[in-house]
């Protein structure tokens, strides 16, 4: 079994549009599937991905609801799919949406406060957080800078540790191994306590990897996830923005043992999601 805890998908009628401009603000990183339902499939069909949990971002607090009408239909229009919920920090109503999304049965939310341009460990994220935590839900954050924001730093490593230090979140996933393009300050997430982090975006794969200038090397990658701990590293793609079966086979390629990988690939993260 393979599990991809990190990829998004848009409504057909916008996908393009939305690969195109989404592809132009980070730095021309080209897409790997088409960015609807069915390429996605189609990716988890050459992969050998069993699950890929759809994480969608609402950029406004006024789209929350209107996306977390439609993640419960996800999973009945094709069984391998499954969507968490979206969370805006300036959703006042935020209890109301967590309980319902529970009462669909959706296992989790993702919050980006980049794309948000909120500070993670500003206390709209803390209260929605510690919500979840009461009800049962994950949490997976962006994690780090991102490449589509310059200069934005909503999600260091110290708002990070001061979440974590303050409320202990039990399912919190940081995306992008925890930090992306800080992973050198890896330490300071350590020290404030448990978290789970997610491979998407992290390491270049085998196949292309100047398409990919920013990521870490294989070597640099395996020793991140060793010092994190592979009990707490989740498979995770960014599809489209890396391949799955590219990434599936990088890390393969690297020098994990097979029960290493098993971890990694779905053990981790099963009790989580399904």
């Amino acid at each position: 079994m393979i599990i991809d805890i990190h990829t998004h998908t848009f409504p057909d009628k916008i996908a393009e549009k939305v690969i195109v401009n989404l592809s132009a603000a980070a730095e021309n990183t080209p897409p790997m599937t088409l960015g609807t339902e069915n390429s996605l499939l189609e990716s988890m069909a050459a992969a050998g991905v069993t699950y890929s949990v759809i994480q969608p971002v609402a950029t406004r607090p006024d789209q929350t609801e209107g996306i977390n009408r439609k993640v419960a239909a996800v999973h009945e229009r094709h069984p391998a799919l499954i969507s968490f919920g979206a969370m805006h920090p300036e959703n006042e109503n935020y209890r109301e949406i967590i309980v319902n999304l529970r009462k669909d049965g959706i296992r989790g939310i993702k919050v980006h406060p980049v794309y948000q341009n909120v500070d993670f460990d500003d206390v709209r994220f803390m209260r929605i957080i510690d919500c979840c935590m009461e009800n049962g839900l994950a949490v997976l954050t962006h994690a780090g800078k991102d490449i589509g924001f310059p200069g934005r730093d909503n999600v260091p490593p110290s708002a990070i540790a001061n979440v974590i230090h303050t409320l202990h979140p039990d399912k919190l996933i940081l995306a992008h191994m925890a930090a992306w393009e800080h992973w050198d300050r890896i330490d300071e997430i350590l020290e404030a306590g448990e978290f789970y982090c997610d491979t998407a975006f992290a390491v270049k794969p085998d196949v292309d990897p100047q398409n990919y200038p920013r990521l870490m090397e294989k070597p640099a990658f395996e020793a991140l996830v060793r010092k994190i701990g592979v009990d707490r590293v989740i498979f995770g793609s960014d599809s489209p923005w890396q391949g799955q079966k590219e990434l599936v086979d990088t890390i393969r390629s690297c020098g994990f043992t097979e029960e290493e990988l098993e971890k990694i690939f779905y053990k981790n993260v099963k009790k989580m999601v399904l």
